[in-house]
């Protein structure tokens, strides 16, 4: 009895009721340590002017600190929480309320096990992380809200921005990155889907095929648009050539006659699609009716210089048959004169 009294005069603790308020302390820095069970469990010490909570460890670093070796696996592991093949110490604060129960997977679990941090509800309750008007709603229908909350939307993550702008993600550095992945699991599934008043307005299948005012791309097509296209320019990578063989000095054009007889038996220019093609096809490629036209427009213009130069040789045939005939005039004009001259004389 004597040694503890000594020990209680050294250690300076005292339960006592000051003033109304019930005290446990000390006149000094010392520390309060928790033991059961002849064990360390907590402590509360001063540290560089800051009051620091222990838990697990002697030495907090913290104004609060947990520590603990206790591996879950016996004799379970926390509620929702895998255990994996080697040793994962786990360290947990749980809050609970009547709302959520009391039980091991009720409320809310902070803490970490093993190499990772969890911060986890098991009960289906939602998460909210607020700052101000910046709100991220984490609901146990699997959804997660940021900026407020839709639950009307069938989207895993909603962006719900109001009047601000959306999401910027800006790449900075890097080779071979990117800034935006999205994989999906077939060709079928949408990557991206852009939605006015419910309706599907553009597209990305998962396969790179685009739709525009179309939420089902023709599978024919990588870009696929219901409706005008207005651009600056369109350029056709053209498989099959240009058509620049026409201007040889071998080409042979089709002569009018027999070009004649074929718009006449088909109605449309040669190596032209046909209307029944065009509307069987959906609509006509444009590499190949543009070569083809200006195919034709190149032989017109052969036939255009074929032509002038037949209209020259014509003037110029012309043009002698004309010089001959004055020159007959001017001598029948001369013979006139001299059989006028012949018959004068004979009077």
């Amino acid at each position: 009895m004597t040694n503890l009294a000594a020990k209680a005069q050294t250690w300076s603790w005292y339960l006592d009721a000051l003033d109304g308020t019930q005290k446990l302390g000390s006149n000094n820095d010392y520390s309060l340590s928790v033991y059961t069970n002849n064990e360390f469990r907590m402590i509360t010490t001063h540290v560089s002017g800051q009051t620091r909570v222990g838990i697990g460890t002697q030495s907090p670093n913290h104004a609060l600190h947990l520590h603990s070796e206790y591996d879950p696996r016996e004799p379970e592991p926390p509620h929702g929480v895998e255990v994996i093949e080697n040793h994962s110490t786990e360290t947990m604060m749980q809050f609970t309320n009547i709302e959520s129960g009391d039980q091991p997977g009720d409320g809310l679990k902070v803490g970490v096990f093993g190499q990772t941090c969890y911060f986890s509800s098991m009960d289906k309750l939602n998460m909210k992380i607020e700052n101000g008007q910046s709100t991220i709603s984490l609901r146990y229908d699997e959804h997660i809200d940021f900026f407020g909350y839709n639950t009307t939307s069938d989207a895993r993550v909603s962006l719900l921005p109001e009047w601000h702008n959306g999401l910027l993600i800006h790449k900075r550095n890097g080779q071979n990155t990117y800034g935006l992945k999205i994989q999906t699991a077939n060709d079928v599934l949408n990557a991206i889907s852009v939605e006015q008043s419910n309706n599907e307005v553009f597209v990305i299948k998962n396969n790179g095929r685009v739709g525009i005012g179309t939420p089902t791309p023709d599978a024919t097509y990588m870009l696929d648009v219901k409706g005008k296209i207005r651009g600056c320019e369109v350029r056709v990578n053209n498989a099959n050539g240009w058509c620049d063989y026409v201007f040889a000095e071998n080409y042979e054009l089709m002569p009018l006659a027999k070009l004649e007889a074929y718009i006449k038996e088909h109605h449309r220019l040669p190596e032209m699609p046909s209307a029944e093609e065009v509307e069987k096809e959906g609509g006509f490629d444009l590499a190949k009716p543009s070569v083809a036209l200006l195919k034709r427009s190149e032989e017109n213009t052969l036939y255009i210089i074929e032509l002038e130069n037949e209209l020259i040789q014509t003037k110029s045939a012309l043009d002698a048959n004309n010089q001959r005939v004055l020159e007959l005039e001017n001598r029948i004009a001369q013979l006139q004169t001299l059989v006028e001259k012949l018959i004068s004389d004979k009077k």
